[in-house]
């Protein structure tokens, strides 16, 4: 990179003390200014305070007094841009002061100078309009805090000149930082325009009434982000993220009103910076972090909703020719710290789910921004959908097999086997049995599976034993082989399988249909789904409820083992046979959500949990086969015959001796 050793900062709040202070470290000379020296000295006084923590950290004393020898502090912009290599400005979002500026530097600046603006919403090319050479001028938005953020924008105008963008592609490696390229000058550029939507939707969502801090719990906990929406806000400060809507509303971006946040700022609840925002904190600028500890609550939040706002942005910035896909899940990965790309994220619960939720808040609101973008719409004619097809966003390995009743799908690295006789609520006749293991074998051998997803297909995870199977065993010699070569050889699978497997109930779950949930390392179930273990009902038991269950949860479970009551999902989570009840509307999410979880888990690890778990289940299985044998004998009884005769004659049955 020719000629370029000082660098000129305009601006000495936030960002552009953050920017010098990185610049200063990296062994450059830094000219900083502002209108006063009160306000640089405030400045440098908080580039020592960063500096001397990185120098502890780091173990090298001194360090804050070495790099701030390379910082020089000025309130003459005409001496710092006569003085300066390479300039950035980062002054207060206000597009006639930045203009003023870059009228300044325009004309005392060497001509080879590169002229840069850290603005985070205002069109480069506004700011380049009337100048001698707006070719040298260019977008680098860095993002606070400038010195640990591992990634900026570059940003170029209708004008910028190869020789600007090269200068500062350079510039931003040589200080170890990565970029991404924002092709089209549209104001909020990559992540402002994809954050404020999110952003906007989350307000929307609190204005309905859910409360702000079990949003941030859902993307926490839920989704892996290191701080939630509004903890973000506060630190950001409502202030700076009104100037920017504001400055993107004046440019045609359409948001909805957002009261809340006018209140607030109106109110001084500026976040971090006054004490008080969406969460308070000890004093003005004393930061705390906040505390949001998981709640089973957290899982009524429709993260979806909010997410699919953004993605419906990014799409519009890639059909815009804006950017890429990759360069915008790289934006909000390495700018944003997102544990997954926004995009990889449409993939995952699909193109089709986003657009209908899109076109959801489209009927409900009429604002024209929730309208699904061509290219969504596109896609979704295509048959793009994400994972759950092969191709989305991105290309996915996918596959199909058939076991039987039982469907198998290879999602790229977890594997969905759906329960595929919804006409008879997925009750299990030997096929299935057969099938399941099968299909378990298959996902379990596979190098590629990460998790196993196990389901029903239409509104019954499984209703148990097929009655019609049952009712027509011959004598004790059709029990034996029904349950000892077709259904254990599932159970003693499920105690082995080396894969963690995800049960998704998302409809009746009835006799073995519930008990085999006792076999799964995950249980999400939806809100409307039904349990119960039936069997004493028409003379037979629960074997694996009454015997495993009993072992695994404790007596809790017996009362139902023995009258064969009704459970809902929330006594199904009391009693533990269920981890996570979901809202139905967006329990397939949140069945990927866990998914992911089990993707940022290290493989040997879960490889530990499943031989520990594993070895615990065997254990019972001799207890399990007491159960089994149980149900045999129970086979052959009168109780038995007169149960199937009353169930398939939908009347009471009459027990003897009653």
């Amino acid at each position: 990179m020719a000629n370029i050793s000082k660098i000129g900062v305009v601006g000495a709040g936030t960002m552009g003390h953050g920017i010098a202070e990185l610049f200063a470290l990296y062994g450059y000379k830094v000219i900083l200014s502002d209108v006063s020296e009160e306000v640089l000295k405030n400045a440098l006084d908080k580039i020592r305070w960063s500096l001397d923590k990185i120098g502890s950290k780091r173990g090298v004393p001194g360090l804050a007094d070495m790099v701030l020898a390379n910082i020089e502090s000025t309130t003459d912009l005409k001496y710092l841009a006569s003085s300066s290599d390479y300039i950035i400005e980062a002054v207060t979002e206000n597009v006639k002061i930045k203009k003023e500026v870059f009228k300044i530097l325009d004309k005392h600046s060497n001509e080879g100078c590169i002229l840069a603006s850290n603005t985070s919403s205002i069109p480069i090319s506004e700011l380049a309009e009337g100048l001698k050479n707006p070719g040298r001028v260019i977008g680098l938005h860095f993002s606070n805090p400038p010195i640990l953020i591992p990634a900026v924008e570059i940003v170029l105008s209708q004008y910028t000149a190869k020789h600007a963008l090269d200068t500062t592609v350079k510039l931003v490696e040589s200080i170890g930082k990565e970029y991404i390229l924002v092709k089209k000058d549209v104001p909020g550029f990559i992540v402002n325009r994809i954050n404020i939507r999110i952003f906007s939707e989350a307000l929307r969502m609190v204005e309905e009434g859910y409360p702000h801090d079990l949003i941030d719990k859902a993307f926490i906990h839920r989704l892996g982000f290191f701080m939630g929406l509004f903890e973000t806000m506060d630190l950001v400060g409502l202030d700076v993220v009104r100037n920017v809507l504001d400055e993107m509303v004046k440019r045609g971006f359409e948001i909805p009103k957002l009261k809340i946040m006018d209140d607030m700022i109106k109110a001084g609840k500026l976040g971090l910076k006054s004490g008080e925002g969406f969460y308070k904190y000890p004093g003005p600028g004393i930061y705390s972090r906040v505390s949001n500890p998981p709640t089973d609550d957290m899982y009524s939040i429709d993260i979806t909703r909010i997410i699919s706002t953004g993605i419906n942005e990014a799409a519009f910035l890639i059909r815009e020719e804006v950017s890429d896909h990759k360069s915008i899940d790289k934006a909000m990965k390495r700018i944003m710290n997102l544990p997954m790309g926004i995009l990889e994220y449409a993939d995952e619960v699909g193109i089709d789910i986003v657009i209908e939720k899109l076109s959801s808040l489209h009927d409900k609101y009429g604002d024209p921004h929730y309208k699904p973008d061509a290219l969504l719409e596109k896609m979704l004619k295509k048959g793009y959908l994400g994972k759950k097809r092969g191709r989305g966003f991105y290309k996915w390995i996918y596959g199909e097999e058939k076991f039987g009743p039982v469907n198998y799908y290879k999602h790229h690295d977890y594997a969905l086997i759906k329960m595929n006789r919804p006409d008879k609520l997925n009750a299990l006749n030997e096929e299935m049995w057969i099938g399941l293991r099968q299909a378990l074998e298959y996902a379990d051998e596979d190098p590629g599976i990460r998790a196993i997803v196990i389901t029903g297909e239409g509104r019954a995870f499984c209703a148990g034993d097929d009655i019609k199977v049952m009712g027509g065993w011959k004598d004790i010699s059709d029990a034996e082989d029904f349950f000892h070569n077709k259904a254990a050889p599932l159970l003693t699978k499920l105690l082995e399988v080396k894969k963690p497997v995800i049960m998704a109930v998302n409809g009746l779950a009835f006799g073995g249909g519930m008990e085999i949930l006792l076999f799964g390392d995950i249980v999400v179930s939806s809100d409307k789904a039904e349990f119960s273990v039936p069997e004493v009902l028409i003379g037979a038991m629960p074997p694996m409820a009454s015997t495993l269950g009993l072992l695994l949860l404790g007596r809790r479970i017996l009362p139902y083992c023995l009258t064969g009551d009704r459970i809902s999902p929330r006594q199904a989570k009391d009693l533990g046979v269920v981890d996570i009840v979901a809202p139905h509307g967006n329990f397939w999410q949140i069945v990927l959500e866990e998914v992911e979880k089990l993707r940022r888990a290290a493989p040997l690890g879960i490889i530990g949990v499943k031989k520990a778990s594993n070895a615990i289940k065997l254990l019972a299985m001799s207890s399990l086969n007491i159960g089994i044998s149980e149900l045999i004998r129970l086979s052959q009884t009168r109780d038995f015959k007169e149960g199937m005769s009353a169930f398939r004659e939908k009347r009471r049955p009459k027990w003897e001796g009653r």
